[in-house]
């Protein structure tokens, strides 16, 4: 009774002894004791598969590189910048003339590496990558002249789909960069403003307080007391503007202050002396009056948490956006690159989403990086890179 032959690493050809009906199969334990216990269970369950199912597998599997081959071929010869040898193209020929069953080891042997040269020749082209080139230019063919073609193939569909998602993302991401860099500029501008008038007021106050110290006896309508009151009274017309459109600016992060008509601070009272005038009211009229006094720690409140966000905006969520879009941009180049050399597959898409989170965590460090010590308001451009 004849027995199996064991798996040394070499093909078994297609003449190789087979089985009967009444052989006797190895069990894992004698294959154990013959010294391949360490090589686990599947190179046990390996050998241990009769010989019939090895020779079909491996014909199964020469018949795939058979197609391979030819695709590869025909994709090499059609290039003009591949200077393909003559005796590849003819032993290739050759060896694919052949049916998988009929080869010989050598045969076989020249099969695959005339499959590695063309591999070489047609980088960073791939067998895969030829395969779904050629079911979008099929696709595209049956699509011709039809509104509503009923056959699609599989790998067109899915790259379809992967380049509508990623100029989703590229657009969506573009467009929330234009809305936020505006938003942060005129934030900006609006703080700056707040700022330059806050600053004339108090120039104004020291004028008017020196003013009054030299000359405590001087009228009301006194010509420069009435030009310096006018002046006062034109600033705080601007300062409520500015404040009033930063009240509608914060409606995104309102809930960062404290709102003083729902919630009254009770610091308010115990320091509404101490409040300087800002708008050119006397400390005395805010006392008297209390909406007045809420108004004003309003503005204060409005202002800080302005200044806040606009430094976590400026440092923190515009480099992110940023990276976004490099990243997304970077993915688009390199799907365009692709499609024209016949490089594209199919697998790439976690490589796309390690490269996004790649870009937003950068844009995320050069925006520590480029935060500043001191406080003053400049938005973040690229310019700053």
């Amino acid at each position: 009774m004849n027995t199996l032959p064991k798996m040394t690493g070499d093909i078994a050809g297609p003449t190789g002894t087979r089985a009967g009906s009444d052989e006797e199969t190895p069990t894992k334990t004698d294959k154990v004791e013959q010294g391949h216990g360490d090589h686990g269970a599947a190179s046990v369950e390996a050998s241990a598969l009769p010989a019939d199912a090895r020779n079909d597998e491996r014909i199964t599997q020469l018949a795939e590189v058979r197609q391979a081959v030819f695709r590869v071929l025909r994709y090499a010869v059609a290039q003009t910048n591949a200077q393909i040898d003559e005796t590849l193209i003819k032993t290739t020929v050759a060896v694919l003339h052949k049916d998988p069953e009929t080869l010989t080891p050598e045969e076989e042997a020249l099969l695959w590496k005339n499959y590695n040269m063309l591999s070489m020749l047609v980088f960073p082209a791939t067998n895969e990558s030829i395969r779904i080139a050629e079911q979008i230019d099929e696709d595209q063919r049956n699509r011709a002249g039809q509104v509503f073609p009923t056959k699609r193939l599989p790998a067109a569909l899915e790259c379809r789909k992967q380049l509508r998602r990623v100029v989703f993302w590229l657009v969506g991401i573009l467009l929330f960069f234009i809305v936020l860099q505006s938003y942060v500029i005129l934030l900006t501008d609006v703080l700056r403003g707040v700022e330059q008038h806050n600053t004339a007021l108090n120039s104004l106050e020291q004028q008017l307080k020196e003013i009054k110290t030299v000359k405590p006896d001087i009228e009301e309508d006194n010509p420069n007391l009435t030009d310096i009151e006018g002046k006062r009274a034109n600033l705080d017309a601007k300062v409520i503007a500015s404040f009033d459109m930063l009240i509608r600016l914060s409606l995104p992060w309102r809930w960062l202050y404290t709102n003083p008509q729902k919630q009254e601070h009770p610091l308010i009272k115990a320091t509404a002396s101490e409040i300087p005038g800002a708008t050119g009211q006397t400390n005395s009229k805010k006392a008297e009056n209390p909406s007045v006094e809420k108004q004003h720690y309003q503005r204060i409140a409005v202002e800080q948490a302005a200044r806040s966000v606009l430094q976590m905006l400026n440092y923190y969520l515009l480099p992110l956006v940023l990276g976004l879009l490099g990243a997304v941009a970077f993915i688009v180049r390199r799907l365009l690159s692709s499609l024209a050399s016949t490089s594209y597959t199919l697998n790439s898409g976690r490589r796309y989403a390690m490269r996004l989170a790649l870009g937003a965590l950068l844009g995320v460090i050069s925006g520590i990086f480029l935060a500043p010590e001191q406080t003053q308001l400049q938005p973040f451009n690229l310019w700053q890179c």
